[in-house]
C-alpha cells in the first residue's frame, strides 16, 4: 500500500511515495522531482528577446569583463528577468550602445522628448 503526497522544501516541490513499514524494515523515503510546467512567455517577450540576443551576443565578451553575468542578461524567471527581456529591444525608436563603464543605455523619443534609460550589472559601482 502505498501513500502520495506533496512535500514543499522552499521552493521545491517533490512528490513522495511513502512504503508501509513491516516489522523487519524501515519505511524507505523516495522523493520524485515534480515537473512544473514553463512559464508562458508572450510573442511580445519573444520579440524583445529576439532583438536583445541579437544585440548583446556580437558584444557578450565585453558586457561580462564589465561585470555582466549571464543570468543578469539572459535570465528568465517570473521573479527577474534579465536585460535580453526588456521590451525596449522591440521598440523601433530606441537605440541601445554600451558605454565605456559597462551600462547598456537606451536612447528613445517619446512626443517631443529625448529619454534615456540605463542597466547597470549588481556588481557596478561609479567611479
Amino acid at each position: 500500500m502505498f501513500d502520495f503526497g506533496t512535500m514543499i522544501d522552499g521552493n521545491n516541490a517533490l512528490a513522495v511515495r511513502v512504503e508501509v513499514p513491516t516489522e523487519t524494515q524501515p519505511a524507505p523515503l523516495h522523493a520524485i522531482p515534480t515537473r512544473h510546467k514553463p512559464a508562458r512567455v508572450s510573442p511580445a517577450d519573444l520579440l524583445a528577446f529576439g532583438e536583445g540576443f541579437v544585440w548583446i551576443r556580437p558584444r557578450l565578451p565585453d558586457l561580462i569583463r564589465a561585470g555582466w553575468t549571464r543570468a543578469e542578461l539572459f535570465r528568465r524567471n517570473r521573479a527577474r528577468r534579465g536585460v535580453a527581456w526588456l521590451g525596449l529591444w522591440a521598440d523601433k525608436a530606441a537605440t541601445a550602445d554600451l558605454t565605456t563603464n559597462g551600462s547598456i543605455r537606451f536612447t528613445f523619443t517619446r512626443g517631443d522628448r529625448t529619454c534615456t534609460q540605463t542597466a547597470r550589472p549588481l556588481s557596478w559601482h561609479r567611479l
